[in-house]
């Protein structure tokens, strides 16, 4: 596996990171190499870290590399799945870790009373986690699914002879459509399941009667 040897390095993968993603340098800071290393294999598969490295390695800008990654962005897939779900009424939010997991998307939906959290796998992100993310979103969401881009090999979990209760959605970049092969189980959620997953601060600021839909809109 990669190793981060230099300041130089880590700059470099956060500068794509943020690229590919979207997402702003404050998410890093305080975040050993070892933890980093670990969001990476989260965001990208073995293969394409190793091509990342390989890029940076030959001279390529982080500017560069991103722009060659720009196909496996899943966060395209979250923005646009985010449209759908606002138009449904619900509130939704990117990126939210909860506990020691970085969770894709949640959102909550007050008339219905149900929060879902979702996983997104573009084409070149990495499986063979997805099982263990979505069972621990499993501990506090009403519902869990796995957004997956229809070229990924994702028949074994779909089809697994295990018990999978979360949904599948499909996203076919092609066209921009998202399709529902599975719908996910309902599980009864109360406060006492979310609290394990904040701190001092967000507790101060969320109670039994509003977590869901501040979970969703920030604290």
């Amino acid at each position: 596996m990669i190793q981060i040897n230099s300041k130089e390095e880590r700059d470099f993968f956060e500068r794509v990171v943020m690229l590919v993603n979207n997402i702003q340098k404050y998410n890093f800071v305080g975040m050993s190499d070892t933890d980093f290393l670990k969001y990476l294999k989260r965001k990208f598969s073995k293969k394409l870290i190793l091509k990342i490295y390989s890029s940076m390695i030959i001279g390529e800008s982080p500017e560069e590399v991103a722009h060659k990654l720009k196909d496996h962005n899943g966060f395209d897939i979250v923005k646009e799945y985010m449209k759908l779900l606002k138009n449904k009424g619900f509130s939704v939010r990117s990126e939210r870790k909860m506990g020691k997991r970085y969770c894709d998307l949640m959102a909550y939906n007050k008339n219905r009373d149900k929060l879902i959290t979702f996983e997104i796998k573009a084409n070149g992100d990495n499986l063979q986690k997805a099982r263990d993310q979505l069972k621990d979103y499993f501990k506090w969401s009403n519902e869990v699914y796995l957004i997956v881009d229809e070229r990924k090999k994702y028949n074994h979990i779909v089809n697994s002879k295990l018990k999978n209760d979360f949904g599948v959605i499909i996203y076919n970049q092609a066209n921009n459509r998202f399709k529902t092969v599975k719908k996910s189980e309902y599980k009864n959620r109360e406060f006492k399941h979310i609290k394990p997953f904040l701190n001092k601060r967000e507790l101060k600021n969320i109670n039994s009667n509003n977590w869901k839909v501040v979970l969703c809109k920030g604290f």
